[in-house]
Formats: C-alpha cells, structure tokens, sequence
C-alpha cells in the first residue's frame, strides 16, 4: 500500500486521479483522492451500452496519454480495466461527445511496479485483461499495459473482454492462442489498431505513444466519420479478381447485427449494428486505399430495425450490491503460474483494506 501511495503522490498528469493525503491506524489505509463525480468507466458502460467510436477514441486517448506518461518514467500500472478509469464531467466543453463522456483519469495504482531497470514476474491483475506473459508467469513489463489497453478499447466498443467465455480455462486458453475475434461492426482503422495492441509477443506491440498517433485515434479526434477513415487507410477485399466495377461509397443498412450479404462484384459485405455496410475482412485479393464497394440488396434483405446493443458479461459482472470495485474476479498478487484452484479462489482480499474517500476540489 506505501508504494501505491508513493507512487500516485509523486505523479502530476491531467490523465491520472490526483492523490490528495493519505494517512493509516491499525486496520485501514485511507486514501483521500481528487473526487470524480462521473463514476466508473464500468459504470458508464453498464449504464449505456457500448460506446461509439469517436466517444471510445476519446476514452482511449486519455488513458493513453496516461500510460504514455508512467512508462516514460519507468512505472507498470499492471491492472488497467474500466473499473480502475474515473470519469470527470465536461459540462461546459463545446464538443457534444466529450461533454456526453468527459475526461478519463486513470485511478488505483495497488498493483504498479518500477519496470525501468528489470521486469517482473510477480502474478498480478484482472482475470480478462492478462496478458499471455503474465498467465505464463514469463518476465513482463510495461508492455502489459499495451496489451490491457487494446482489451480496454475492444471493452468499450464491444461491451465485452475479447476474451470472455464460459469458464476461467476457457478464458485462459483464449488469451494463450490470442484468439481475437473481431466483430463486423468495427470500423477497419480500429481493427488495425487492435491487432497492433494485442498481440502474443510483448515487443511486437505498439507503444502508447504510437497508439496515440495512430490515424484511426487522431482521426477521430479531429472530428473525421469512422466511415471515412475506414477507406482511409484499410484495404477493401475482394473474391474475384477479374471483376472491375465502379465502387460506390457504401450505403446505409439499418439492420442488426451480422447479416452478410454479397454485392455484385464479388465483394463480401455486412450491415452492422449502426446501421452502416461494412466490408467483411476475410483476406481476399485487396484493393488501394479509398476504394470503396457497392451493394446491391432489397428491402427484404436490409429489413428496418431498432440497431442493437451488444448484450454482454457487463451486465452479468454486476455485483448484488451495486459495488463497482468488486465486479470481477480478480486474482490478486502472487508468486507462481495462477492454477485453476488461483483463479477460482479470485477474490481474496488484504489484510489491510484501503478505504478511499473522494473529496471535491
């Protein structure tokens, strides 16, 4: 607990939750923090479902910049997750989505470490955002956070870990095989953008200072359609080679989740949740950038619906009690591989138990 303190004392950045004082007795530590009056990330979520992109660029930028910060001085948050990123309003800011979101701050350094000299191996963390490094009990460092991070934006997008399943084994072994599955409703600059983050090797991830470069990102935030940027810089495949059709700009679907269709030209493409045809990325013949598709259906085939919100494991990782901070399981700190007896055993607590108190600036 020193150390979490410490270490979020000496920390100045307008993407990380300003620790105020902190003093202790016998049983609790009690931590007086700068007060986020918009809640959990998590709670945003299971309020409103998934996020749009621009809102989940936004997001992701804040934490980012974040990240970027710790690892330039040599720090490893090691437990990044939606419940451990705090919401500060914007009411007066003229963007209508960062007024809807506001500004994200990164919270709860229990399990950060000093990365700079050597890694670790010490097994800490949330179950859904381990990185294969750390179930594999393998030397890990800064890099884990890249890896939490692209889980973070796939969370916000989808309303669901990326590697959610039935079981902890099942879970585990996914994240092992980094068994990533990317729904059709993501735009392809995003997709990139994921597959850059989370990937098996450590070194074969982006840093956060090329996240926050990316064009999807800076895109976004300079107020570009994800539509757009999706001919931006994605290649559109294609099934047959010999066809040479005029590509029109794709046209709207309003039609729930995967339903595939295939236009004229031998393309294969999906109407997604918002409403918007999408190519499906299936490692066909590609084309050059800004080459879109056409589509030819009738209404039989887009059939007008109420777009869907992905149901997922956030509503069903809602404690009885409406505590947030106790909304997954979490395997703690410990020495060793995590065994199935570990993960099931995930919500040990400490002997000595923060108690945080917001205070208003």
């Amino acid at each position: 607990m020193d150390r979490e303190v410490e270490i979020q004392r000496s920390l100045c950045h307008p993407n990380i939750v300003k620790l105020h004082d902190s003093f202790k007795d016998d049983q609790h530590l009690y931590i007086l923090l700068e007060y986020a009056s918009g809640g959990q990330l998590f709670s945003f979520l299971r309020r409103n479902g998934r996020m749009s992109e621009k809102e989940a660029a936004l997001t992701f930028s804040d934490v980012t910049n974040a990240l970027s910060h710790l690892h330039r001085l040599g720090i490893a948050h090691r437990d990044l997750k939606p419940e451990n990123v705090m919401l500060f309003p914007r009411d007066d800011s003229p963007d209508p989505v960062r007024k809807r979101v506001g500004v994200a701050k990164l919270a709860d350094f229990g399990w950060c470490a000093d990365v700079s000299l050597r890694g670790r191996r010490t097994f800490c963390g949330t179950m859904d955002y381990l990185s294969p490094e750390m179930i594999s009990h393998e030397e890990h460092d800064h890099r884990v956070d890249i890896w939490a991070a692209g889980v973070l934006l796939y969370e916000m997008l989808v309303c669901e870990p990326p590697f959610y399943a039935k079981s902890t084994a099942q879970s585990l072994d996914r994240i092992l095989r980094v068994d990533l599955q990317l729904p059709l409703l993501l735009s392809a600059g995003v997709r990139q953008l994921l597959r850059a983050m989370i990937r098996l090797r450590p070194e074969e991830r982006i840093g956060a200072e090329e996240a926050l470069k990316n064009f999807w990102v800076t895109g976004l935030l300079k107020g570009t359609s994800a539509e757009a940027l999706m001919f931006e810089s994605a290649t559109v495949p294609r099934t047959n080679s010999e066809t040479g059709a005029v590509r029109k700009a794709p046209q709207k679907c309003e039609i729930a989740l995967s339903t595939t269709q295939s236009a004229p030209n031998g393309l294969e493409v999906s109407c997604d949740a918002t409403g918007q045809a999408r190519p499906m990325l299936n490692g066909a013949t590609e084309l050059s950038k800004r080459e879109a598709f056409e589509v030819e259906r009738t209404s039989s085939e887009c059939a007008t619906r109420e777009p869907a919100i992905l149901p997922g494991p956030l509503s069903a990782r809602a404690p009885k009690n409406n505590n947030d901070t106790k909304s997954r399981k979490e395997p703690g700190c410990m020495s060793g591989s995590p065994s199935s007896a570990q993960m099931s055993e995930a919500n040990s607590t400490s002997t000595l138990t923060p108690s945080v108190v917001n205070i208003p600036k």
